[in-house]
């Protein structure tokens, strides 16, 4: 059933990427649509794979013949090496307009196309970066052992809002499991570590999202499909405690935006915010109120993600290590919320919140 839903866009993908699965137990997919800013963090983050030789890692999923190209071209700038693309057949995305869930779903498709050839599958975007080389199989089987990618934190009313609307959209708002799980979904574990898929559990996840209807009436997957607050690993992340018991995920009462990853200093205030206030000029290497303050929101950062046993951080490692140095880090995302990397001297940015 499940090959059937999926079938005119996994006969094209896998034609594409057949020869590069071989030998691999864990892998990262990562959608990608040409977009000006997407286009610049997406060039960072290969050439971060390519200085740490972790390219071979990655299967970005992309729509059509032009962007396979362009990140053909970008990538050959770096490397010899012919990067890993995927192209999914243009979808019916434009029916639900605005509220297309179009991320989720080229994930999904990633995820159905590669689960039997490697163990561990990570659903990340774009703006992301490595830190340094690592074996993606035994980070991401630490991972899914310690759970470290379902530690729960207080969320605010706003991710509150979306957990609920995800229940409804799936049709587990009355489950007991999940609602005692979650306490009433005032829980979250948004990007607190690399949401990591084990992929034998895929056949089964797929199956329950095609073949069971939400309340509404509508199958889950077509809920999803075209709610776009259903986000790929809160979704996962649900069906895991009701249909496989996950539970004792490890928990914090502190609360944050987000997680406490995604969101962290003093006083758990949004990241963005935290660096804007330091200077809008970390060169001023005289300044020893902004090493102060540095230190002190960084050191308080590295507190939280040794809380939780992450691999990532929000953060700007490379110009935070020296106050907070953690060589569990193997990489950093939401580079786009911070400041520009292809300067490092500037502090000049908008807020994205």
């Amino acid at each position: 059933m499940l090959l059937y839903n999926f079938a005119t866009q996994i006969c094209v993908a896998f034609y594409l990427c057949n020869s590069l699965l071989m030998n691999k137990k864990a892998c990262f997919i990562v959608p990608f649509v040409m977009r000006e800013k997407d286009n610049k963090y997406v060039e960072l983050f290969i050439k971060s794979a390519v200085e740490y030789d972790m390219l071979d890692t990655l299967y970005f999923l992309i729509d059509n013949t032009e962007t396979f190209e362009f990140l053909t071209t970008m990538t050959e700038k770096y490397t010899s090496q012919k990067p890993n693309l995927i192209i999914i057949p243009n979808a019916d995305y434009h029916l639900f307009g605005n509220r297309a869930n179009i991320p989720t779903i080229k994930k999904f498709y990633g995820l159905n196309l590669l689960k039997d050839n490697f163990d561990y599958i990570a659903a990340i975007d774009c703006e992301c970066l490595f830190l340094k080389h690592f074996d993606t199989y035994e980070i991401f089987d630490e991972i899914w052992r310690t759970k470290s990618s379902f530690f729960r934190n207080r969320c605010r009313s706003h991710n509150e809002i979306f957990l609920r609307n995800i229940s409804y959209c799936i049709g587990l708002e009355n489950n007991e499991k999940l609602i005692k799980e979650t306490d009433d979904f005032s829980y979250s574990n948004w990007f607190n570590d690399i949401p990591v898929y084990k992929s034998d559990t895929l056949d089964d996840f797929f199956d329950w999202m095609f073949n069971n209807k939400a309340s509404n009436g509508t199958t889950i997957y077509k809920n999803i499909k075209q709610n776009f607050c259903c986000f790929d690993y809160w979704v996962y992340w649900f069906w895991l405690i009701v249909y496989r018991d996950l539970h004792d995920t490890g928990c914090t009462e502190t609360m944050s935006f987000n997680s406490l990853i995604e969101s962290v200093g003093d006083s758990f205030l949004d990241i963005q915010y935290l660096y804007k206030v330091l200077s809008k000029n970390r060169s001023d290497t005289n300044n020893e109120l902004l090493k102060i303050q540095t230190r002190k929101i960084t050191q308080k950062e590295l507190s939280i993600e040794l809380l939780v046993g992450t691999h990532w951080t929000t953060r700007d490692y490379e110009s935070t290590k020296e106050f907070a140095p953690n060589d569990r880090l193997c990489m950093q995302f939401h580079v786009d919320r911070l400041p520009e990397l292809t300067d490092r001297s500037t502090f000049n940015y908008e807020l994205h919140w």
